[in-house]
């Protein structure tokens, strides 16, 4: 073993440099990299290999020999305890203390707020503790199909949850719409529907929530590559999300002089079309899950060095958050 475990700092999480150190020396025992008698670097060893000031190495020291996981000796440095691994951490407060900490450095480096890490976790215990009861119905409304699938994408990891995708139009055609959207806790759309919604179904005010939606960062990066004097081609099941990529297109200023719309139902207009294309814009999911009709048009429109741009449409993150915040209330509520 050698006498310089990897000690790794992280300035991003928020986390004490002291409390990260204790905490991977605790987990390097606890994992057996770290074994009784090993030998740890001095104090002044640490903090030049990790730039900090000697006394948070000297801190976090501390902290392990108080309980009883480190030993110091004079003259000869400082030792895992002999009767450790089985010492310290036999405490199941202490180490869920620790495993706390970690799970929170983790989350707050993926950047999570911490309301938002306090909602997730308010969530997970609700869910179960209704495991067995019924999943609260949730609702989503759009006027596209694509659309329609950012809400299940992004919100299927909510708990005990179920979502139901509707289209406007037919709920538009619909008399007996309102007693359909009557059971579900809450009817999530977009702030361009939502006043339609209200005033359609004022019994159902109470439970619509409008969401922010947007494409993503990653959307508007590859949009941006699009050539403004080249064929570019819209694949999409409506017209509607047809029209929503050009308005965004035009918003950011990156719209095509020749562009064209071209239906997933006319798969051999595709085929006949793809070769003129320099670009293909195509909804999201059909690049996680495309169609295998579809596959070898696609894959040699690629090997020409034809560009298949994914627009991912997205639920802001504040909204999400009001979502998910919403949702816990309604658990809580149902006790």
């Amino acid at each position: 073993m050698s006498d310089r475990p990897i000690i790794l700092l992280n300035n991003e999480i928020g986390s004490p440099s002291y409390r990260q150190i204790s905490d991977q020396f605790l987990e390097k025992i606890q994992n057996g990299e770290l074994k009784p008698g090993d030998k740890i670097p001095t104090e002044r060893d640490l903090a030049q290999n990790l730039k900090i000031a000697r006394g948070t190495v000297k801190r976090a020291y501390e902290e392990l020999i108080r309980k009883g996981v480190l030993q110091s000796e004079q003259g000869r440095g400082t030792f895992v305890c002999s009767s450790a691994p089985e010492m310290p951490l036999v405490n199941r407060k202490e180490k869920a203390v620790y495993t706390l900490r970690r799970a929170l450095d983790d989350l707050t480096f993926l950047k999570f707020s911490l309301r938002e890490i306090r909602t997730l976790v308010e969530l997970e215990l609700l869910s179960r503790e209704k495991a067995e009861e019924e999943p609260l119905l949730i609702a989503a409304v759009d006027c596209n199909p694509e659309a329609l699938q950012i809400y299940e994408r992004q919100l299927h990891l909510l708990p005990n949850v179920r979502i139901v995708k509707f289209l406007l139009p037919e709920l538009s055609d619909d008399a007996g719409a309102e007693s359909r959207l009557s059971p579900f806790v809450l009817i999530l759309t977009t702030l361009t529907h939502f006043h339609e919604l209200s005033g359609r179904f004022p019994g159902l005010s109470k439970k619509l929530l409008q969401v922010a939606v947007a494409p993503s960062q990653e959307t508007i990066i590859r949009l941006a590559k699009l050539s403004p004097t080249r064929e570019t081609g819209i694949f999409c099941e409506s017209n509607q999300f047809a029209a929503l990529v050009k308005y965004h297109l035009e918003s950011l200023h990156l719209l095509p002089e020749h562009i064209h719309v071209l239906s997933v139902s006319d798969k051999e207009g595709l085929a006949a079309k793809l070769p003129a294309l320099s670009a293909l814009i195509i909804p999201s999911y059909y690049a996680f899950a495309p169609d295998k009709t579809l596959q070898p048009s696609l894959q040699a429109f690629t090997e020409k060095g034809g560009n298949i741009i994914s627009f991912d449409y997205v639920i802001d993150r504040g909204s999400l958050l009001h979502v998910e915040e919403r949702l816990a209330r309604l658990l809580t509520e149902s006790d």
